[in-house]
């Protein structure tokens, strides 16, 4: 069987699902300038390393994301 890959949002990086040990979900987080909130999916590998799936401008956007990545993880996607 092959190994699924996750996608981050833009397309420009991928991941083993079977390296993640979680997907978590930050919403109002600041831009560096701190101007703009946004919410960040991030899939973490152990307590410190993780892979970046990128911003959304709302939780809503990244819920969806993150749940699209689930059925992908389940097989249905």
């Amino acid at each position: 069987m092959s190994e699924k890959m996750l996608w981050n949002n833009n397309h420009t990086e991928s991941v083993k699902a079977s390296k993640l040990r979680n997907i978590s979900i930050y919403p109002d987080r600041h831009t560096m300038l701190g101007e703009k909130l946004h919410t960040e999916v991030k899939g973490w590998y152990n307590a410190q390393e993780y892979f970046d799936f990128g911003w959304f401008d709302t939780k809503e956007q990244a819920v969806y994301f993150v749940e699209q990545l689930n059925k992908q993880i389940e097989g249905g996607g």
